[in-house]
């Protein structure tokens, strides 16, 4: 048999907090697309 996994990364769609001159605070913890979904099977034998 095999196993499902799904997953939602940022679920409530929120938009990162910027700093005052409107920059994002660390680029590499968010990105422009929002809610990102995901899903994996895998399969042993």
């Amino acid at each position: 048999y095999g196993v499902v996994m799904v997953g939602v990364n940022n679920l409530t769609d929120e938009d990162p907090v910027l700093t005052s001159d409107g920059k994002f605070e660390d680029p590499s913890l968010y990105n422009n697309y929002g809610r990102e979904y995901t899903a994996r099977y895998t399969l042993r034998f």
